[in-house]
């Protein structure tokens, strides 16, 4: 990486990283990478690769191949503050309304001459598009 950011418009990767081992790569579009602001897009179609099981859900056996997959139906653009233990997530359909606000527990993300790296803490919020009300995700299996 010739500069230290990324410029719009550039395709990156965003790993999920836990306990040293990469378990989800989503390929992502750069909107906007400066000392404030990374965010990033992907949609429906956009590449990604998995493990088969989610490490964070406490499942004894653990995969560690990575399984070729594309993003479903929802658009959604990721806003973090670089020092930031989450990320603001909007997401919308295919018709561009307005689906919910996410807010996803993480890691800071950590800059990569690819992308971005974080650990996702698996607890996270999800919020009516009016920001009415919200609701805890993935609270039991926190």
């Amino acid at each position: 990486m010739k500069n230290q950011y990324f410029a719009p418009g550039e395709e990156v990767v965003l790993r999920r990283v836990w306990k040293g081992k990469i378990h989800r790569i989503t390929a992502a579009t750069v909107a906007q990478d400066t000392p404030d602001l990374i965010a990033l897009y992907w949609g429906p179609g956009y590449p990604l690769k998995a493990t088969t099981n989610n490490p964070l859900k406490g499942r004894l056996e653990i995969s560690h191949d990575l399984i070729d997959g594309t993003w479903g139906g929802r658009s959604v653009l990721s806003l973090a503050s670089p020092k930031a233990a989450h990320a603001v997530y909007a997401m919308w359909d295919e018709e561009h309304r307005l689906l919910e606000w996410y807010i996803n527990l993480q890691e800071p993300l950590h800059r990569t001459a690819v992308g971005f790296d974080t650990t996702d803490y698996l607890l996270d919020i999800a919020v009516r598009p009016d920001r009415s009300k919200w609701v805890w995700q993935d609270e039991d299996e926190f």
